[in-house]
């Protein structure tokens, strides 16, 4: 599996379905935006305030959590048109959504599982964390397309990436240094560092679908 192709088809199929991906995201950057003004007020109370700083670290936490949580649930319609792109078929938004209906409960419960590992990873000196979120990577795209349910879905993935495991690191590597860029240049030039946001979160479902498609067809033949 090559990476700069990986990387590269993701962006093909992105930029195929950009409209729908991008409206999509809209709502994890909200949700984002609204919790970081939360924990902005909150970080200057607990510095007039020194007994507020409990309650600052906690928001702060709680709000990586619920972002990390939306994006993986916006994460399912994204997966399943990225998949029909790379099917060669139609699809939309409307059609997404209905696909997904069936599946919107083990999403939501596989979206918790999966901040509550990867979490404890990233407290655990961060390493744990990129490698648990690196064997965990493709579970949303088994569980939307592979038809696996919240458990099986993570098994999958873990079975997959363990197999091909240094070049699944590469990519997530690649796409936390893009997302660490963005967020430097989001504190530094708002809009700029916006639009990169608004770009890389449905680019990495899609580079992450795209992986989980050649992964799955190469196991299958």
């Amino acid at each position: 599996m090559d990476l700069m192709e990986i990387l590269g088809r993701g962006f093909e199929v992105f930029r195929a379905k950009a409209f729908e991906m991008i409206v999509l995201t809209l709502v994890p950057v909200v949700v984002s935006a609204i919790l970081g003004l939360a924990v902005g007020i909150t970080a200057v109370g607990s510095i007039l305030v020194p007994f507020m700083a409990p309650g600052f670290l906690i928001l702060l936490v709680l709000s990586l959590v619920i972002v990390f949580i939306v994006s993986v649930i916006v994460g399912g319609p994204m997966t399943k048109i990225s998949w029909d792109v790379l099917e060669d078929k139609e699809s939309s938004l409307s059609e997404a959504w209905d696909y997904l209906r069936p599946k919107i409960i083990n999403l939501v419960v596989l979206a918790i599982v999966l901040a509550v590992i990867v979490g404890i990873g990233l407290l655990l000196l961060i390493i744990p964390g990129i490698v648990a979120f690196t064997l965990l990577c493709l579970s949303v795209a088994s569980l939307v397309v592979g038809g696996k349910g919240v458990f099986g879905s993570m098994n999958e993935s873990y079975s997959l990436v363990r197999e091909n495991f240094l070049e699944v690191l590469a990519i997530v590597i690649v796409l936390i240094v893009a997302f660490a860029i963005a967020s430097v240049l989001n504190s530094l030039i708002f809009p700029l560092g916006l639009l990169l946001l608004l770009i890389l979160i449905p680019y990495s479902f899609a580079v992450f679908t795209t992986v989980y498609w050649e992964l799955s067809k190469g196991r299958s033949k």
